[in-house]
This record gives structure tokens, sequence and C-alpha cells, in this order.
């Protein structure tokens, strides 16, 4: 299947960052950012983003068809910390990170969750301070999968991605390989197509889609396991007593910016 793809400049990284933070309002990641010549090309592959760029008063300077894997072109090409040991680098090349450091290989603007985002890192801090080697581990809206690479890369013993977006499981495929670790990758509304349990649940979405989460995920969920949520931008409290009435403790919140994400125990 190829994609129609839109090509906008973005003047300026303060009108890509107030474009990005609308997008993820929209749960929308269909696009990829590309830095050129002095450049921030934007490039859309879905019609909803294209309609808020043109209210926006963007124009397209340039169609073309793609296929998915070539979205992987689109990428930054300098390696960045994620949060203590963690090291994003798009290149993946092992003489980027220090001995002793952790190396995930994402690809920058392929899909929603490459490090960047104040979201992903709050997950990726939580996920790091709960889990240990052996835990099973379920990330529900995975995106690109960068916290379920994670996990394995920690020691998980099974871990299983789930988005609902067809396309954003190819992409975590595709990372998972780069990243040479076994996951478990499958499309599913939330947890609707999971079965079994898991240690640890982590769902880094919007939070509207994360109170609708609070109805179903106890069932994946052992007694005792954790469950970290990230993306709560608003309505904090109401968000998490959706949580406490289903027999969850929260046991600690954290910030970036104007994003609260928490670690909750059932």
């Amino acid at each position: 299947m190829k994609y129609t793809e839109r090509v906008y400049i973005i003047e300026s990284e303060e009108a890509l960052q107030q474009l990005e933070e609308r997008l993820f309002d929209m749960n929308n990641f269909l696009y990829a950012i590309e830095y050129s010549k002095g450049k921030i090309l934007f490039k859309s592959y879905d019609r909803k983003v294209d309609e808020m760029l043109e209210k926006m008063g963007y124009a397209p300077v340039e169609e073309n068809l793609v296929d998915p894997n070539e979205w992987a072109k689109n990428i930054l090409d300098k390696p960045f910390r994620l949060i203590d040991d963690i090291i994003i680098d798009p290149t993946g090349k092992k003489e980027n990170v220090e001995e002793g450091k952790i190396l995930i290989k994402i690809p920058i603007g392929m899909a929603f969750g490459t490090g960047l985002h104040q979201t992903t890192k709050i997950a990726a801090h939580f996920l790091k301070k709960v889990m240990k080697e052996g835990d099973s581990v379920l990330d529900i809206g995975t995106g690109t999968a960068i916290l379920a690479i994670l996990a394995r890369k920690l020691g998980a013993k099974y871990v299983l991605a789930v988005d609902n977006d067809p396309v954003a499981i190819e992409v975590a495929k595709e990372n998972v390989r780069l990243n040479g670790v076994d996951i478990e990758l499958r499309v599913s509304d939330l947890v609707s197509n999971v079965q079994g349990t898991f240690d640890i649940a982590v769902a880094n979405i919007v939070a509207p889609v994360l109170e609708r989460l609070a109805e179903s995920v106890s069932i994946v969920l052992k007694s005792g396991s954790f469950l970290i949520l990230s993306g709560i931008d608003y309505n904090h409290e109401e968000v998490l007593d959706k949580y406490r009435e289903r027999g969850f403790n929260v046991i600690e919140t954290g910030r970036e910016g104007e994003w609260l994400g928490a670690i909750l125990k059932l």
C-alpha cells in the first residue's frame, strides 16, 4: 500500500512544537519531520492532518506517493538521552554510545513515540523505576514501540505491544527488527485483543483514551501489578479517580511541562 505524502515547510521550531502538540491532542501520528538545508519539512500521510494544516494557513509545497518503509529516511542523525542511561540514536551506531548505556534505534518522525515527547520521557522513567528482570510487560498504544523495546532491553521476559493503528504496528515491527529484540506486536483497540495477565502495563496515550482504558485494563493485570500512565494534560485527578474507583492505588506521579504521568498498583 502506498500513501500520499504532502510536504509542508514549517517556519520555526516553536511553530513545529505547537503543531506537534495539536497532533498529539488529535491522537494522530501519521507524519514525519525532516531537516533539510536549514528548512523544517513536515511530511503528512493523513488527510485529517492536511485539513488541520490548511486551516492554520499552510499549503503543501510537494506531493509524492510513498511506501511506509520509506519513512525511515526521515530521521535526525544525532543521538540524544531519553532518560538516565537510555540513549536514542536514529543511526543505531554503537560507537555513539558510552559503555554501559542502553541504545535504542528509533528513526525520528516515523510515528509518535520517538523519545522526543515529554510524555515518553515520563513513561520511560517510571517503567525503568518499577520493572525488574523477568517481568512481563504490555505496551498499550505502542506507536513506534519505543517503550516495548526499552522494556525488553531492561530484561523483560515477554513483551506484548498493541496499537489500534495497523500502520503504527508496521512501523513498530521495523523498529523491533532494527533493535534486534523479540516483541509480539498486535492490532488491538486498547486491550480488546489481549489475552492473559501481565506484571506491568504501560499506556502513553491522550487523556480521553486513558479514561476509557480504566474500564478494562484490570482484566490484563494481576493483583500487585503496576500500571504506568502518561499523557494526562488536564483534569488530572478526575482521570486518576477513574482508576481509584476500580481498585488501583496511585503510588507516584510525575510531571514534564504540562504533562502528568503516574505509577498505579492494582
